[in-house]
């Protein structure tokens, strides 16, 4: 069995890019929700004086974690591309085959990972071009025949008159 390596992380940008979109608002929703909780939080329960020392005893107390959550959200987006590179990857090879097809061109059994998902679908898919494929040559070869016929019948009418 040949082993297939993905050449490119980021395969369909439509389904993978809205996918990271998606992502980092998620991300900057709970961000900000958090923020406010806290920021809530610190004022109710610590009463400062001022803006300014709220603001410094918030960073103080929570602006690390932050930090760190936006340096986890790079990581987050990669997986998040890796992931959908399974299902992105197969669906662009399944889309351009299936407009092969559809412009009667011959089409090659598609191959996934062994680890990408929609490989139930692609199987199918190969089934159904083999299918169609054995129907195209048959048809052919029903034509070619019916061809042969009459053109042996024309002849021998011809012959006879």
């Amino acid at each position: 069995m040949r082993i297939l390596r993905r050449h490119r992380v980021l395969a369909d940008m439509t389904i993978q890019g809205g996918l990271c979109i998606r992502v980092t608002l998620y991300w900057l929703g709970c961000l900000l929700s958090v923020a406010m909780t806290l920021g809530w939080w610190t004022a109710l329960d610590e009463s400062p004086e001022s803006v300014v020392q709220w603001a410094q005893q918030f960073w103080n107390q929570y602006g690390p974690v932050f930090v760190i959550s936006l340096l986890v959200l790079p990581l987050a987006l990669l997986d998040c591309l890796i992931m959908s590179n399974r299902f992105a990857g197969p669906l662009m090879r399944l889309r351009r085959a299936m407009k092969r097809l559809a412009n009667a061109e011959s089409v090659e059994p598609l191959h996934v990972r062994r680890r990408d998902l929609l490989q139930e679908l692609v199987n199918d898919f190969n089934l159904a071009a083999a299918r169609l494929e054995e129907s195209n040559a048959a048809i052919v070869t029903t034509h070619q025949t019916d061809v042969a016929s009459a053109t042996c019948a024309s002849q021998q009418q011809q012959m006879a008159s």
